[in-house]
């Protein structure tokens, strides 16, 4: 009988090991979810809140700063584009006109060009060489009367 007590006391301990050991559990995870449903210290919550309102007021601030420089600069940048639309239309006028002009020149240049080459064709080489030939001729005895 001492061994049947032994046993069963072997299981009762071994039992009541096991259910300390999940009341340890239980009281661990009591203790997670507890720490989960406190609510925050409300210094905290309202020092945050602070901090927020803080940034959301500099945020604004620094955006209307921004504006305002913009619109500062808005009449100076209608100027400048008002004055690009003119100057293009003032280049493009430009433009069209020294087209025109070297179009006209070219036209009068070629044609003048195309008329010299004409008359230097028709000049007969052969009979301007016998011309200055001739020349040499009856100039030379003159140059030596005057030496």
């Amino acid at each position: 009988m001492e061994e049947k007590e032994f046993k069963v006391e072997a299981r009762e301990h071994k039992t009541e090991a096991v259910k300390h050991k999940i009341e340890a559990v239980e009281n661990k995870n009591s203790e997670k979810t507890d720490k989960k449903t406190e609510k925050p210290d409300s210094d905290k919550v309202l020092f945050w809140a602070r901090v927020t309102g803080g940034c959301a007021v500099a945020i604004f601030a620094c955006v209307l700063i921004l504006t305002m420089t913009i619109m500062s600069y808005t009449p100076r940048i209608n100027s400048i584009l008002a004055n690009l639309d003119e100057i293009s239309v003032e280049l493009e006028e430009s433009s069209r006109d020294v087209s025109a002009i070297m179009k006209s020149m070219n036209e009068e240049g070629l044609g003048k060009m195309y008329e010299t080459l004409d008359n230097i064709q028709r000049i007969d080489i052969d009979k301007l060489n016998d011309s200055i030939d001739s020349l040499y001729r009856i100039i030379n005895p003159l140059s030596q009367i005057f030496k």
